[in-house]
């Protein structure tokens, strides 16, 4: 298992019934004979095997890996429902291809004319809570949770909004942009949770954040240069009590952001190693 960890093999296999990638990772072709005696390689001879053998010992079409769950929304915070649907149709595009559908959340969100070329996380956010009728900053600036009063500090929970600040590597400078994200899911044994939200590499998706308070990077240019981020609180609409059924479970833990969106929205989409900007 070790051997599978460190080669990255799980990643690889995952969902596939392709057994060449592996192959490569294992070992150097070989040329041999097949059952008739016919030139072959071990490679060739592995996918034989796989396909006739080993796929139907195993079931592997049958494998429930990388389907799409059911997320039972029902008497959860109610405008989880929004953020949900809108990534089921906008989710992983880039942001200049759904410009029109930024428009709407900055206007009708964050009380702005802007599109994809303006920072549209909390316009987001805002939008999504307002289709619901409860209260939001109306801004474009995530910084507005921090002092609004139709926001309140809260715990986390399913559909809390996580506030982030643009800082320096120390976090005694902390600067007015920052980045606002509903929280999704959580990491468990870590205070690191899956949020989705906009403006997250330019996208609509998953991406995971660290909510320790500790100020981390936020994402590395291709020069090196690091950009940082800290904690500023969850945040829910002024007067929205959190009910039980709000708050997060075991069904809420994943082992990354990935597979919060693999499992939760269908959505195939690998997160950035060097991190992501959020402007």
């Amino acid at each position: 298992m070790a051997f599978f960890k460190w080669k990255g093999i799980n990643s690889i296999v995952n969902g596939s019934k392709d057994t060449l990638p592996v192959s490569k990772k294992v070992g150097k072709m070989v040329e041999t004979k097949d059952e008739q005696g016919k030139t072959s390689d071990n490679y060739k001879e592995k996918q034989k095997a796989f396909d006739d053998f080993t796929s139907k010992t195993f079931k592997t079409s049958e494998c429930e890996w990388g389907k799409a769950v059911d997320i039972n929304l029902a008497g959860r915070s109610p405008w989880m429902e929004i953020a949900i649907a809108e990534a089921k149709v906008y989710g992983g595009k880039d942001e200049g291809t759904i410009d029109s559908r930024i428009k709407t959340y900055h206007k009708d969100g964050g009380g702005t004319d802007a599109g994809s070329g303006t920072a549209w996380c909390a316009s987001f956010v805002c939008w999504c809570i307002e289709q619901k009728d409860l209260p939001s900053p109306h801004s474009a600036g995530s910084r507005m949770f921090l002092t609004s009063a139709k926001a309140e500090k809260c715990e986390a929970f399913f559909g809390a909004v996580a506030i982030f600040s643009d800082c320096n590597s120390t976090g005694t400078n902390i600067e007015t942009s920052g980045h606002a994200t509903f929280v999704f899911g959580k990491l468990p044994g870590t205070e690191i949770y899956a949020c989705l939200g906009g403006n997250q590499s330019d996208k609509l998706k998953m991406s995971s954040y660290n909510c320790s308070g500790n100020v981390f990077v936020s994402w590395k240019e291709k020069n090196g240069t690091e950009h940082y981020k800290i904690f500023r609180g969850f945040y829910k609409p002024k007067g929205y009590v959190i009910k039980d059924l709000d708050k997060l479970n075991n069904n809420d833990n994943y082992s990354s952001a990935d597979e919060a969106s693999k499992k939760a929205l269908n959505l195939d989409i690998k997160s950035d190693e060097n991190g992501e900007s959020s402007r």
